[in-house]
């Protein structure tokens, strides 16, 4: 019987930001475009990183602030927050819920329109063990940020080619709440989002044990490394913690 192994069960959680697209002015004449011009900046080290997500807050800071831009910033004259990235936001009477509504004709340096999700996805990353950011815990006051950055999990995967028998066992702890559901997906190289393939029962509490037969083409999805553990939350119902399964 060959064994599979999801390797520890990790989370996809980070700090978004992009150039912002002018709007509201009238595009110039070709005589009336500035010259190019280069922006030099003193440092006295060469930045580690330009990457806000695993920046250490020394080299390059100054660069990445020209750089990126926030939903909202700290106005450092007169330290009041002032709007960045959103053009406004809202506050639950409670004051636990922030909406946040997004300039409108954003766009990323590339051209690309900049959405909401792109904000969720830096967030989620910047959370996620596996980048490694020094400053995560600066999110952890969102509802269910620091138990998707801290929880943990495996999964002992069996496989049996002859009879198509996959069986698992999968652990999990330090999650934001109880398991509202647990799937197997795929086909999905690591990092990329699939559909369900294969349901785990009864994942509300661990370890969550169980089998099921698959098809030629799901095993052969298996075993060629494209399927992956995913364990939902209530908090995260996308996915709280998930592991891709290697042999």
């Amino acid at each position: 019987m060959r064994k599979l192994v999801a390797l520890s069960l990790l989370v996809l959680f980070t700090v978004a930001a992009c150039t912002p697209s002018q709007t509201g002015t009238a595009s110039p004449s070709p005589s009336a475009v500035a010259k190019k011009t280069t922006l030099r900046l003193p440092e006295g080290a060469k930045p580690r990183t330009l990457d806000p997500g695993i920046s250490d807050g020394g080299a390059g800071l100054e660069q990445m602030q020209n750089m990126f831009e926030a939903l909202a910033y700290v106005d450092q004259v007169t330290g009041e927050i002032k709007p960045g990235q959103a053009e406004k936001w809202t506050i639950s009477p409670d004051g636990l819920t922030y909406t946040f509504n997004l300039r409108s004709g954003l766009k990323w340096s590339d051209g690309q329109a900049l959405k909401a999700s792109d904000f969720e996805y830096a967030w989620k990353r910047a959370t996620d063990p596996a980048t490694k950011s020094r400053y995560a815990q600066t999110l952890w006051p969102v509802k269910g940020a620091e138990a998707f950055g801290t929880g943990k999990g495996t999964a002992d995967v069996d496989f049996d080619p002859a009879t198509k028998k996959l069986s698992w066992k999968v652990t999990y702890s330090g999650l934001s709440g109880p398991a509202t559901a647990a799937h197997f997906h795929g086909p999905g190289e690591p990092g990329k989002n699939a559909g369900v393939a294969v349901a785990i029962p009864n994942a509300g509490s661990s370890p969550a044990e169980g089998s099921a037969t698959l098809t030629d083409a799901q095993a052969a999805d298996l075993t060629s490394g494209k399927y992956y553990v995913n364990v939902h939350t209530a908090a995260n119902p996308g996915g709280e913690i998930r592991g891709q399964v290697t042999k």
